[in-house]
């Protein structure tokens, strides 16, 4: 299962229509807030994936 998981995530990051804008993993700080209730950006502001989501709405207000 996660062979066949990392091969298709491995095309869904090479394709290009449409472009990958970001990949953001099962960080442990996205699965606690999200149990919580509680916005990513409040619970854990200065996570990885909080950042991932920074950059990727700075990516999609272009």
């Amino acid at each position: 299962m996660v062979k066949l998981v990392k091969e298709n995530k491995d095309q869904w990051e090479l394709s290009t229509s449409p472009a990958v804008l970001a990949v953001i993993g099962d960080l442990k700080e996205g699965r606690e807030a999200a149990d919580g209730e509680i916005p990513l950006l409040e619970y854990a502001p200065n996570s990885e994936h909080a950042q991932a989501m920074r950059d990727l709405a700075k990516e999609l207000a272009v």
